[in-house]
């Protein structure tokens, strides 16, 4: 059995992946579609949606190196259209693949400091941010994957990474990240 910070590492590679394949699937889309106000869209459009994932990611990267800057806007644009966002979101992805494969499993309990709803300094373990950047992103993904499918583009399998049965259907797309 992989120790915790390998299988901290599959996450962030699958992780880099999703995104990728995600935001390739929303290229596809006019930019009337793309910005579409939408119902079911949590931060009102898909472009709120990937953008909200970025800004959370931006929290919580800081946050694991030590940087701390409150108050964080979390209704800030980090790009007006999906090439930036894309290009953001990749650099982002594998900052937090690199801080991850620089981590000993002692590393993985190092507090990391947060804060509260009420704005007061709170502290967790890498291990617990990590999951809970991780169980953001997969939520969030699955919101912009079924806002995908109000669209002429169809959403993207995201969950053929994983497994040996899978692998010569991603191969070739994994070698191009540098994943395989």
């Amino acid at each position: 059995m992989p120790d915790l910070c390998a299988h901290f590492a599959l996450l962030a590679r699958n992780n880099l992946w999703s995104n990728h394949r995600l935001h390739a699937a929303c290229a596809e889309l006019s930019g009337g579609e793309y910005r579409k106000p939408r119902r079911a869209a949590f931060f009102g459009s898909i472009h709120g949606t990937l953008n909200h994932i970025l800004l959370v990611d931006h929290y919580y990267l800081d946050r694991l190196a030590g940087r701390v800057e409150e108050p964080f806007d979390y209704d800030s644009e980090l790009a007006p259209d999906l090439p930036g966002l894309t290009a953001a979101q990749g650099t982002a992805d594998r900052r937090l693949l690199d801080f991850i494969q620089s981590l000993t499993e002692a590393g993985l309990e190092a507090p990391v400091t947060l804060s509260d709803y009420d704005d007061q300094p709170v502290q967790d373990p890498v291990r617990a941010v990590l999951l809970h950047l991780f169980l953001h992103q997969v939520h969030h993904r699955g919101q912009v994957h079924a806002l995908l499918k109000e669209t002429p583009v169809e959403p993207p399998q995201l969950d053929e990474f994983f497994l040996t049965q899978d692998l010569g259907r991603r191969k070739a797309e994994l070698r191009d990240l540098g994943l395989a």
